[in-house]
């Protein structure tokens, strides 16, 4: 079965496709729901068997595409699932007034995502249960900034899959933590400060850093709040300060006390397993190139996943130098960096 999922949060992304490829679906990820429009309406009727949507993503959110898919009869069988993290009962029935027929709130349990795919798809129960192939929770830290046993339930009780997320997390967020150092007051209201406040909030929530996400979700509650508030409310700009020095006090310890765990680890760092690369002709590797050059043009976090399937072919053909440097810029998120090194 293919589904088709809407998620423009990295860490939810690559959870979700992680747990819908073990289960044995086929699953097709964008980070928009004009993409996630595009893609559907591309291909013939019936062709997908469920959408997984997010409701807050930049270009246009789950709300909206919901309603345009709903314009045409020849979906009203797609069953579309809301991924959210907000969880009120205006935002439930919102859901169902717009055409969605249920509703996962974010962040998940694997047995809660599993069990409404099952509903949906109407699979028989099976037994979700997650072999941790081997590995034992003990094996990871104690971490007094992050609830581990959380944050590994949020990962499907995947251990590898758990710790490359605890390491992408310690790389990416340094550019978060200096962006809310740096942070200018008459930025505060806009769309996109509010959104990577909200996803910088699930991100936190999904490795299970939850007093660091707790405060962030108090933070966006005050802006939401006080959405009136000028430039000139002194008390307010006081308390938006004193509420970012301790969200970037929390950041930065997390960050620390993750490069700590990874700097004493003495196993090879566990990523998630991906197949055996099927590329075997330069003209096969060339259309490969081609199309990692494509996702990396449009920021795409699929040119991860893509990379770590054929890692074995790229560090084969490029030179030690410029494949470190490929893989380094990759795991920084700096996409315009390894577009120009792949393109070279």
């Amino acid at each position: 079965m293919r589904i088709l999922l809407a998620e423009d949060n990295d860490f939810n992304q690559e959870i979700a496709v992680e747990l819908l490829t073990e289960a044995g679906y086929e699953v097709t990820a964008v980070e928009d729901g004009q993409a996630l429009l595009d893609i559907l309406f591309a291909k013939p009727p019936r062709y997908y068997s469920l959408i997984l949507m997010d409701l807050e993503m930049p270009v246009m959110d789950g709300h909206e595409a919901t309603v345009q898919i709903r314009k045409h009869a020849q979906f009203a069988y797609l069953p579309i699932i809301a991924l959210t993290a907000h969880k009120t009962d205006e935002t439930k029935r919102r859901c169902q007034q717009e055409g969605m027929q249920d509703f996962l709130s974010k962040p998940f349990e694997a047995s809660d995502f599993y069990q409404i795919l099952s509903t949906w798809l109407e699979k028989n129960e099976h037994d979700l249960t997650r072999q941790e192939e081997g590995h034992a929770l003990t094996e990871l830290p104690a971490l007094k900034s992050i609830d581990v046993e959380r944050g590994f339930a949020l990962s499907g009780r995947n251990l590898a899959l758990y710790l490359h997320l605890l390491d992408r997390f310690r790389h990416s967020q340094v550019d978060m933590l200096l962006k809310l150092r740096e942070f200018d007051f008459s930025q505060l209201f806009s769309l996109e400060f509010k959104r990577q406040i909200h996803t910088q909030k699930g991100v936190c929530g999904t490795i299970g850093a939850i007093q660091l996400a707790s405060a962030l979700e108090y933070f966006e509650s005050q802006l939401i709040n006080k959405i009136i508030a000028t430039e000139n409310d002194n008390q307010f700009q006081s308390e938006i300060k004193s509420q970012l020095s301790q969200i970037c006090k929390l950041l930065e310890s997390t960050i620390d006390e993750i490069n700590d765990f990874f700097a004493n680890d003495k196993t090879p760092q566990a990523v998630p397993a991906h197949p055996a690369s099927d590329i075997s002709t330069p003209q096969e590797f060339q259309e490969l190139k081609r199309e990692l050059i494509a996702l990396l043009e449009t920021g795409s976090a699929e040119a991860i996943d893509l990379f770590e399937l054929h890692r074995l072919q790229f560090e084969s053909r490029l030179t030690k130098s410029l494949f470190d440097a490929f893989s380094e810029a990759l795991q920084n998120y700096n996409f315009d960096q390894a577009c120009s090194i792949l393109k070279t």
